[in-house]
């Protein structure tokens, strides 16, 4: 997430570089007295008693044809920025969506052991009733037998949902 954050920012700078390279540019100039004038001076033997000239110049540049290439490259930042935004977008979205997805397993298998749990609970109720019509001579051993077993198997089921659970 930070290297797309940090693409996007970048993308959002070459935007603005590029965005800069369409409008024209300034330029403050400044020009003193040339040194060639200081020699033809010496050349023909006058002296100029006049004080050094100094000149400031403002200087402006706009380029005339290259106005549909900045423009292009313009927008191509501004469209790679946009990109950089959405494809940031789209990886939160998905980091949510798994986080999501893990609460509600984790919900899901927390319902599964306490359905599990509750099965159990029924299943030593039927065999505490199946033993007593043992002990009465309703049952033979042999429900006795099955009832236990099933208990067993619903006991090893629950271990085995807990174990998936951690």
């Amino acid at each position: 997430l930070r290297s797309l954050k940090l693409r996007s920012i970048s993308a959002g700078y070459r935007a603005s570089a590029a965005k800069r390279a369409a409008l024209p540019s300034f330029k403050v100039v400044g020009q003193g007295q040339s040194g060639f004038d200081q020699l033809e001076n010496l050349t023909t033997n006058t002296s100029s008693t006049a004080a050094p000239s100094f000149g400031i110049f403002l200087e402006m540049s706009f380029s005339i044809f290259d106005g549909h290439r900045n423009k292009a490259a313009y927008e191509a930042e501004i469209y790679a920025q946009e990109e950089l935004t959405e494809e940031h977008k789209q990886t939160l979205l998905t980091a949510f969506g798994e986080v999501e997805d893990a609460l509600s397993g984790g919900r899901q298998q927390s319902d599964l052991v306490i359905a599990t749990k509750e099965r159990n609970a029924s299943i030593e109720r039927e065999v505490k009733l199946v033993e007593m019509q043992y002990n009465e001579g309703i049952k033979d051993f042999l429900k006795v037998a099955a009832k236990n077993e099933d208990l067993i198997f619903a006991r090893i089921e629950l271990k085995s949902v807990e174990l998936d659970l951690i």
